[in-house]
């Protein structure tokens, strides 16, 4: 059995090998990994797409990529566009799948082997383990609230209830992350709250629009030309994905 870890480092040596690069290695794991393996040499770059969505604590992450380097440039592009109507309108679909229903592992390459349960299920079932003697009314309403959340900060919410009795309110209306390992489901966040996460760890921020991949043939490459062309004018409003590019301050 492989497990996803080892799927993702297959994917980028390939990708290494066409590209002929030599990575001096792969990492895998959190910050924390990131912040022990880079403690004595220093990287000028990184860069990821499709990450930074995904990412549970961005305060904790940007200021760790200080930490490494205060000169580093760092280089995202996420599909998770807030500007752009249609892509929130799908994404928020997306979210509400995971929270509400849950995944099961035809729902992408990448998922696993065995379902997942819904995330609200997830929450309510650490909430119970760790509160057994609240009543269902109160587990329901904290596993609502907790949306967002991981684990370790849930049973901080949970402490917290047991002090003040209030319940506490979600972070907003949608987004929402895996309870076991705090990986957002495509979380959405504003372009402003890009700009103030990279701003307080000492990083300026500039977002560009991304462009759709036109070339080919047929009337599919055709639209994506008169899409891309209209991204000039429009911008980041209906462009696919988002070019976030942070650098010292």
């Amino acid at each position: 059995i492989i497990d996803i870890d080892d799927q993702f480092i297959q994917s980028a040596g390939q990708l290494a090998l066409q590209l002929d690069i030599k990575p001096d290695a792969y990492i895998t794991g959190d910050v924390e990994v990131l912040r022990s393996y880079y403690s004595i040499e220093k990287p000028d770059a990184i860069t990821g797409t499709d990450v930074i969505e995904h990412i549970y604590n961005l305060d904790d992450f940007f200021k760790t990529l200080r930490e490494i380097n205060p000169a580093i440039v760092s280089v995202f592009t996420t599909a998770s566009n807030p500007a752009n109507f249609f892509k929130v309108r799908n994404l928020k679909k997306i979210q509400r799948k995971d929270e509400l229903e849950g995944g099961e592992p035809g729902d992408h390459a990448l998922f696993g082997e065995t379902s997942l349960e819904p995330f609200i299920k997830i929450r309510e079932k650490i909430i119970r383990k760790h509160a057994p003697e609240l009543p269902g009314t109160t587990v329901m309403a904290l596993a609502g609230a907790t949306r967002g959340l991981q684990e370790a900060d849930i049973i901080k919410a949970l402490a917290q209830y047991h002090i003040l009795k209030k319940i506490p309110l979600p972070m907003d209306d949608f987004n929402t992350c895996n309870p076991l390992n705090g990986s957002w489901t495509e979380r959405i966040l504003s372009l402003e709250a890009y700009i103030y996460l990279y701003q307080a760890a000492g990083f300026t921020c500039k977002i560009y629009a991304g462009f759709y991949n036109q070339y080919g043939s047929g009337v599919g490459s055709f639209v994506k030309k008169l899409l891309n062309a209209a991204i000039h004018i429009l911008d980041k409003r209906i462009s696919p994905y988002i070019v976030i590019v942070g650098q010292q301050g």
